[in-house]
């Protein structure tokens, strides 16, 4: 989505040189960095929350807590997931035309 907004932006950068590998590059790094931050957030999230529920008496075990497998599994799929949800759009970006990109709408 955020990739489709800002069509123009890359038209602007295409004209000032980059190439398209670079804006394929940058886009697809801005996407997968968008899904590191929110899986780093996710697991200092439910860190807190397994801290704050594992308890005697409220229902989660107390030995439960947030290993660092467990941690790196998110992170790896938070990768790939940024990976692959921006695949298609840096491309089709990448790939456009500078006066289609700087006309269009939407």
């Amino acid at each position: 989505m955020s990739i489709r907004e800002r069509t123009r932006e890359v038209a602007v950068l295409r004209t000032l040189g980059f190439t398209r590998e670079n804006i394929l590059k940058l886009l697809l790094s801005e996407s997968i960095a968008i899904s590191l931050i929110g899986g780093a957030v996710g697991i200092m999230l439910g860190t807190l929350v397994i801290k704050a529920m594992s308890r005697p008496g409220i229902g989660l075990p107390v030995s439960m807590h947030m290993t660092t497998a467990t941690a790196l599994v998110v992170m790896l799929v938070a990768a790939v997931v940024g990976l692959v949800s921006g695949l298609i759009p840096s491309y089709r970006a990448s790939n456009l035309g500078i006066v289609d990109a700087l006309r269009y709408i939407g």
